[in-house]
């Protein structure tokens, strides 16, 4: 008879037995546990890898002339040990990349250290990661629109204005070493990249003298029509007969400038004796300059009503011209700007628009085939609205101003703008693209700064990732 002790020496010998054979199954679990924990550190350092690999990519993309292969890779290197850290169990084993037809790759390998897979003698885990990054180039047109009126002449504004684009106060230097053209210069980095045109206004536009020259040797057509309801822009009663000459885009009519109905007592304009002046479109059967309409050659109230200039001094536009290789005619345009006049914004951002829009007489936005082109307009005033062509209150004017500014949007183009010490602010706030592009200076020698900022702004955008 088998006693109660023998019996309990069994069952407590066959619990060893279920002990040692826990343990022999524990080993393969406790091994994947310890695989799992290695190849967790081994992903984490890929992620790593990849972020300095991604950093280093785009770092080389925006700076691509400066970049050569070499630089590239040691600074991946750094980027590498940077965020790696002092890890002894990380070593970086290869790293290559190189720069091809606009476009950077960068490839590393990285050996992480195990600690559980040496007992399966596994001693490191190798973690591959590749970054590519292109830099396709943009083309950038930027129409420079200018308040030219009298109070520009008050506390330096036009003295520093030029100091901020041209890099001294007379633009006398036809490579300026300072300065927003001498910054957009170095961001263009060759021709054909990037163009800057002029639009300087009072109430009225100038254009350029070849623009007029060629007015004056064209024979303009005569059409008999019937006035426009009052306020469209026409000084004579409604519905009397008016004759009109046309040349292209451009009207001459009496009734356009006649101190003796009431118009604004400029000096009538033949195309003989026009000076190069422009004023505002009509307003009825559309508000023409704002909603950026084309012209129809067959409909005179759609066409630009020629007129001989108040501000006689008044600086001309100067088209889109390519800063690398036609920076002097830019700079030679800036030079002749003298602040005289009242202030109209609207024609200075309807002929901006303009400018970028490849609209006569500015035929030349949009003529760099091939190329993705970004257009900015900097809209820079120090004054309010005071007068027009159609004799409105400030708060008429503004309306204006602000649907011009919205078409430009509408039509692609970023707004910039600036206000000099005075000022609509809110105006000129709304006029903006967004928040961040509107820009005010209390004092006139703040422009320097303020323009190299969207100068280096508008540069850095020129290349895409």
């Amino acid at each position: 008879m088998i006693s109660g002790r023998r019996v309990r020496e069994a069952i407590a010998a066959r619990g060893g037995n279920v002990a040692i054979a826990f343990a022999l199954v524990m080993v393969p679990v406790f091994g994947l546990v310890g695989a799992a924990v290695d190849y967790t550190r081994a992903r984490n350092a890929a992620d790593k890898i990849q972020l300095a690999l991604d950093n280093a990519a785009l770092a080389a993309v925006r700076e691509p002339d400066a970049t050569t292969k070499e630089s590239m890779l040691a600074f991946a290197r750094q980027q590498l040990e940077a965020t790696l850290g002092p890890d002894a169990a990380l070593n970086i084993a290869d790293l290559d990349g190189d720069k091809v037809d606009e476009r950077v790759w960068l490839r590393a390998r990285v050996r992480v250290a195990t600690t559980f897979m040496r007992v399966a003698n596994v001693d490191d885990l190798s973690v591959s990661r590749y970054s590519e990054a292109s830099y396709g180039r943009k083309s950038i047109d930027i129409a420079l629109v200018m308040d030219n009126t009298g109070s520009m002449q008050s506390r330096s504004k036009m003295t520093e204005l030029k100091r901020a684009l041209c890099g001294d106060a007379s633009c006398t230097n036809a490579n300026p070493t300072s300065g927003f053209m001498h910054i957009m210069r170095e961001a263009a980095s060759g021709p054909n990249r990037i163009r800057v045109g002029l639009v300087p206004f009072d109430i009225s536009v100038r254009v350029p003298q070849s623009v007029q020259d060629a007015v004056r040797t064209e024979r303009p057509l005569t059409s008999r029509v019937t006035v426009p309801p009052r306020g469209s822009g026409y000084c004579t009663v409604p519905g009397g007969p008016l004759d009109v000459e046309r040349v292209s885009w451009l009207r001459f009519a009496a009734a356009d400038a006649d101190p003796a109905t009431g118009c604004w007592q400029w000096g009538r304009a033949t195309p003989a004796t026009w000076d190069g002046c422009v004023w505002d479109r009509d307003r009825i059967p559309d508000d023409l300059d704002v909603t950026d309409a084309d012209v129809d050659v067959d409909d005179v109230r759609t066409l630009f009503p020629a007129v001989n200039c108040f501000n006689t001094s008044l600086a001309r536009m100067a088209p889109l011209a390519d800063v690398w290789t036609q920076n002097a005619s830019i700079v030679s345009s800036i030079r002749q700007m003298t602040p005289s006049g009242n202030t109209n914004v609207t024609i200075g951002a309807a002929w901006g628009m303009a400018m970028l829009t490849a609209r006569e007489p500015f035929v030349e936005a949009g003529t760099i085939v091939g190329e993705e082109v970004e257009r900015f307009m900097i809209l820079l005033t120090d004054g309010d609205n005071t007068q027009n062509k159609f004799r409105q209150n400030r708060a008429e004017m503004d309306a204006r101003t602000r649907a011009a500014c919205d078409s430009a949007k509408a039509a692609g183009i970023v707004v910039v703008t600036v206000r000099v010490i005075n000022g609509n602010r809110d105006l000129l706030r709304r006029c903006a693209s967004s928040s961040d592009l509107y820009y005010e200076v209390s004092q006139a020698s703040d422009l320097k700064r303020v323009f190299d900022e969207i100068a280096r702004r508008i540069g850095s955008i020129r290349l895409t990732q």
